[in-house]
């Protein structure tokens, strides 16, 4: 039974630590080499078109790996480090196509971003299990969170978002997505401070398609 499969079962708490930097090259390598290996079946390929959720998983996968440094975030530098996870088959050619450079470089200009890369630690696609009370009986609580870190006032939790925005009406949508994705990251929330003891300060959805930032209280 894997480590994850024992904490479900107990009902445990699980927020495992992923690096930023160099410091956790070796544990994202050792994560890595689960998909070194694959065989990318015959059916995805560079022409395959992907769906809006396979997009953004495969925006997810890229921020996943990519150290948060400041340094090599250029557009170019991310377009290299795109297509050395294609070499290792943790992007099929699909998902790499569907990756823009600029889009992941931009999160490293922004002011989120820049944060991130500052802080002592980045956690990084972080599975969290743990029980709580909902309408009169206990139930088990489970999800990943994209990423957060802390500063010296409170945790700050970031969640990416790769949905389209139509510029043109933007305040409507932005507050569609506000809205829409509240009680995801006010769970993500109370896992943080329920398994960790520290108060989330910001929750921040991220949106790739305009490289803005929208807070969610």
């Amino acid at each position: 039974m894997s480590q994850l499969a024992e904490i479900e079962r107990a009902g445990l708490e699980y927020l495992p630590r992923v690096l930023s930097g160099e410091e956790g090259a070796e544990e994202k390598e050792e994560n890595a080499s689960v998909y070194r290996d694959r065989k990318i079946p015959a059916f995805i390929s560079s022409e395959k078109k992907l769906s809006g959720a396979e997009k953004g998983t495969a925006y997810h996968s890229v921020m996943e790996h990519i150290p948060f440094t400041a340094e090599n975030k250029s557009p170019e530098d991310v377009a290299a480090f795109i297509e050395e996870l294609a070499a290792k088959n943790i992007l099929s050619p699909a998902e790499a196509s569907a990756v823009d450079p600029e889009r992941i470089s931009a999160f490293f200009s922004s002011d989120v971003g820049k944060r991130a890369v500052t802080a002592p630690e980045v956690f990084k696609e972080a599975p969290f299990v743990y029980r709580k009370e909902y309408m009169g009986r206990e139930i088990l609580v489970q999800g990943t969170i994209d990423c957060y870190f802390e500063e010296a006032d409170g945790i700050v939790l970031v969640d990416y978002k790769s949905n389209y925005v139509d510029k043109a009406d933007l305040k409507a949508q932005l507050e569609e997505l506000r809205q829409s994705y509240l009680p995801q990251l006010s769970l993500y929330r109370e896992a943080i401070e329920h398994i960790q003891g520290k108060k989330v300060k910001e929750a921040v959805l991220y949106l790739f398609s305009t490289g803005g930032e929208l807070r969610v209280d």
